[in-house]
């Protein structure tokens, strides 16, 4: 069974831009969410929109992730791969700060501020 995460089967710039192009989407149904004053499903689409972009810039600085992300994990389908490239495909919620401030350096505090909004938002997206 072929790996989904796999580096060999990466196209970074395709990664990226589904990564934007999820971003922007997310964005768009928040805002409409937004406005029909659905602040709740607003605040979960605007946490799903950086998660989105916060995943296409470790994508980008892949070289950063891999210094920082030593290690392999297993997938569900038995591949092993490298920490980094798992956190990239998945970008879980759990490790997004984490995330960010390794990017920090490439992107600088804003990345890290950003996250810090968005997992506010996930919050509120849960506990209103």
């Amino acid at each position: 069974m072929a790996c989904r995460i796999c580096v060999d089967a990466w196209d970074i710039k395709q990664k990226v831009e589904t990564r934007l192009k999820v971003a922007l989407a997310e964005a768009e149904l928040a805002l409409r969410f937004l406005e029909e004053g659905l602040h709740r499903n607003a605040a979960g689409k605007a946490f799903q929109a950086w998660k989105a972009a916060l995943a296409a810039a470790a994508a980008l600085a892949r070289d950063e992730m891999l210094r920082r992300y030593r290690g392999k994990v297993a997938t569900r389908e038995g591949a092993e791969v490298e920490l980094a490239d798992w956190l990239i495909a998945l970008m879980p919620t759990g490790r997004m700060w984490e995330v960010a401030r390794a990017l920090r350096q490439s992107y600088g505090d804003e990345v890290v501020l950003l996250t810090a909004l968005a997992l506010n938002l996930y919050e509120i997206q849960y506990n209103g």
